[in-house]
């Protein structure tokens, strides 16, 4: 506490901030395929996710 270490590079920070951004949106993303899917299979006759 008394040497606080060294702030994190610019790398780091970019890895850092990826891994939030996948955390937060992938489990959003995954949930709502299915709505998606539902949604284009009722209004877009024709087009399909898989």
């Amino acid at each position: 506490m008394l040497s606080p270490a060294a702030p994190l590079g610019a790398r780091e920070r970019v890895a850092g901030l990826a891994a939030v951004a996948l955390l937060l949106i992938g489990p959003a993303a995954v949930a709502a395929i299915p709505g998606v899917g539902s949604f284009l299979a009722h209004h877009c006759h024709g087009v399909s996710l898989f």
